[in-house]
């Protein structure tokens, strides 16, 4: 896409987002848009050419019964950039593919751990082997409560005792032969455990 359709199409993108428009009402908005931003204007024909061009090759979702619009809410050509949320969720990905550092196809992921997430040094989850481990189930909740730093309610029984329900603000998963464990700091005491 040159730069001048380019420009038409983020311009007809805004305008199919917020209303449904004739042809000629959008040739007359993107010719202003284009003007005020000192370029030339472009035909009605080239404004029907790019809507077919949205729809048929980037898929845009758009309706071309009376007057076009978008047919699907919120979509846009142009997405904003990630959310912080996303942004995180991926910087954590990478991190913990990063923890397969030496394998055979992995060497890829280092052109993407440089600068990520300059907050986050330390990982969320962390392997002594990649076999198959029991548990796993627990690892979306467990990994989801340490990257959001939220604080759970934790009930342990350890093998020769009672239940014991804790406070806990977790940090890492820890893999270790063969077995996951949890390591935070409990409220009610002063250091980390595992």
């Amino acid at each position: 896409m040159n730069i001048p359709k380019r420009e038409r199409f983020e311009i007809l993108d805004q305008f199919l987002q917020k209303g449904s428009h004739t042809t000629s009402q959008l040739h007359q908005m993107v010719n202003k848009e284009l003007e005020y931003a000192g370029m030339e204007k472009v035909t009605l024909r080239a404004i029907q050419k790019d809507l077919k061009e949205m729809a048929e090759i980037y898929k845009a979702p758009i309706n071309f019964t009376g007057r076009f619009r978008y047919y699907t809410e919120d979509y846009t050509l142009f997405p904003e950039n990630m959310s912080e949320k996303e942004h995180e969720l991926i910087a954590e990905v990478l991190r913990t593919l990063g923890m397969f550092d030496g394998l055979k196809d992995f060497e890829w992921i280092q052109k993407y751990m440089i600068g990520l997430d300059a907050d986050r040094r330390l990982p969320i989850l962390s392997f002594s082997s990649t076999a198959e481990l029991k548990g796993t189930q627990w690892l979306p909740r467990l990994f989801d409560v340490i990257l959001n730093r939220q604080v759970i309610q934790l009930s342990y029984k350890p093998f020769s005792g009672k239940i014991k329900e804790h406070i806990l603000h977790p940090y890492l998963l820890k893999e270790y032969n063969n077995r996951w464990f949890l390591i935070g700091a409990i409220d009610s005491n002063d250091y980390i455990l595992t």
